[in-house]
């Protein structure tokens, strides 16, 4: 659901900006400010707690047997 919003939420700035006849530099600049934003973050949320990620992917991967059982794969 929240990547079906950031889709339609991009388009209605995209079209906005349009309106108010920014260049498309002007507008790729504005739209990849947030995406740096999250960017950032992420990367700071690693650096402070890796171990994280490590369990994180193991619960993909039991995930990922998991349903290659029950599927009989």
């Amino acid at each position: 659901m929240r990547w079906r919003f950031g889709g339609i939420a991009g388009s209605f700035l995209v079209a906005a900006l349009t309106r108010r006849q920014l260049g498309l530099s002007s507008i790729f600049a504005i739209v990849a400010v947030p995406g740096l934003i999250a960017a950032g973050a992420l990367f700071v949320k690693q650096m402070a707690h890796p171990e994280s990620a490590a369990e994180h992917d193991a619960t993909r991967v039991e995930a990922h047997d998991h349903h290659e059982e029950v599927l009989g794969h």
